[in-house]
């Protein structure tokens, strides 16, 4: 299975990509870049990465896991 990847956009001087359940950031920090899930619920998700490229891949992963958790409840998908 292919999941579609995020599709980043600038958003003051932050990078935003909207996924199925909130929202993915990538913002630059005094400490390094930042990659985070701010989900509908509120639970937010950082991590620290080295670099924007990273910080996407960190990102995509999360999604990755999300849409597997989410076709659980789909039948005759998996």
């Amino acid at each position: 299975m292919k999941i579609k990847p995020l599709e980043w956009k600038k958003r003051n001087d932050i990078l935003v990509a909207m996924g199925p359940f909130g929202e993915f950031q990538i913002e630059q920090g005094y400490d390094g870049i930042s990659a985070g899930y701010i989900p509908n619920d509120g639970d937010e998700d950082w991590e620290g990465c080295y670099t924007v490229k990273e910080a996407k891949e960190h990102c995509q992963s999360i999604l990755r896991k999300q849409v597997k958790k989410a076709l659980r409840f789909v039948e005759g998908l998996v």
